[in-house]
């Protein structure tokens, strides 16, 4: 009989991290365990839910104790001060490490960002032989980077197999990010705007392809050569003009005519970057976390779309959720969102 493998998701709480647990879960030849700062689903399914902190050591040890196969998903993405972000992705990262090399963990899966080689530039067919920034446009993208070296340093440390996935854009029914961020964007009217001229390509990635790409990479670890120790670009490998994704979202929820008045690239940039002055000036006093920005005029102007050549061919990963379908799937949830909200609105009157 086949052992099975036992295995543990940090931030498995989290969208991503939910995401994965669920489909290790309907493998139905996996352990699987949980590891988060607090419970937020239930499944009987799950063999443990392990409540703790990844910035206590003692706590991701005892997580890992009896585990062959570590996910870490956990960061904090935003709205958090530096000193936040470096001791949760970077020393938090370190401690899983640690953990899965005192416990003889076999395999660590990481999720890193495609941001880690990102500050703004144009990207055409992005590969992993890009260097990481010398200056990364924010916090979270630098501590990424900084969580990812260490992964990648710690292959074959005490016999431990590591690995670190890049996705790009992740959106998912429920993501708490990119979708939910145009679902709010269109409550407050914003879809009657966009910034540019929609001529960049722009790579998302659904969850589900996201998902599957860390299980297959805890699969491959030590059945494909070439795997361990490396960083592998994850996307839904079809690149779209950038603002085609809100305008489907928006036209799902009922609204029509989206996107009809254009403020031009230059004028946004200009913009973000008075909004940076602002934040820096109050920094001080208060912290602010504009949802406009600089940065954020880039990405959205600017082409970012990457090569996924070396995931394809050395990881064995593609797609198995089209980007049109994972649409399909996200605007179905948030139309259930939206209707919920004008069903309470209605009753409330």
């Amino acid at each position: 009989m086949v052992q099975k493998n036992a295995y543990l998701v940090v931030g498995g709480g989290g969208f991503l991290g939910r995401r994965i647990v669920e489909m290790l879960l309907d493998q139905k030849d996996s352990e699987v365990h949980v590891f988060d700062v607090r419970q937020t689903f239930s499944d009987p399914r799950v063999k443990s839910f392990i409540t703790g902190d990844i910035t206590k050591p003692s706590d991701v040890v005892a997580a890992c104790k009896d585990k062959n196969v570590v996910i870490h998903t956990a960061a904090v993405i935003e709205n958090m001060r530096t000193p936040v972000y470096w001791k949760v992705n970077v020393e938090g990262t370190r401690n899983v490490i640690d953990a899965c090399v005192q416990s003889g963990v076999r395999k660590l899966v990481y999720t890193s960002s495609a941001s880690v080689t990102y500050n703004g530039q144009d990207v055409r067919n992005g590969t992993e032989k890009d260097p990481y920034c010398k200056v990364h446009m924010d916090t979270y993208n630098e501590t990424k980077a900084a969580a990812e070296r260490l992964i990648l340093e710690a292959n074959g440390k005490g016999g431990l197999l590591t690995v670190s996935l890049r996705p790009a854009g992740i959106f998912g029914p429920a993501d708490n990010n990119a979708s939910k961020g145009l679902y709010e964007a269109a409550k407050k009217g914003n879809w009657k705007f966009m910034i540019g001229d929609n001529s960049s390509l722009f790579d998302w990635t659904y969850v589900d392809n996201v998902s599957y790409a860390h299980i297959l990479a805890a699969e491959n670890l030590d059945q494909r050569p070439g795997v361990a120790g490396e960083a592998f670009y994850i996307t839904n490998d079809t690149p779209v003009f950038f603002w085609d994704i809100p305008k489907f979202l928006y036209n799902e929820l009922g609204y029509r005519n989206t996107l009809r008045t254009r403020i031009p690239k230059s004028i946004g940039l200009v913009l973000g970057s008075l909004v940076d002055i602002v934040v820096a000036v109050l920094r001080p006093v208060k912290k602010i976390d504009p949802t406009f920005n600089k940065f954020r005029v880039q990405v959205i102007t600017n082409n970012r779309y990457l090569d996924i050549s070396k995931a394809k061919n050395v990881l064995g990963y593609k797609p198995i959720v089209s980007l049109e379908e994972g649409l399909k799937r996200t605007a179905k949830y948030w139309k259930k969102v939206q209707e919920a909200e004008q069903s309470a609105i209605g009753s409330a009157r």
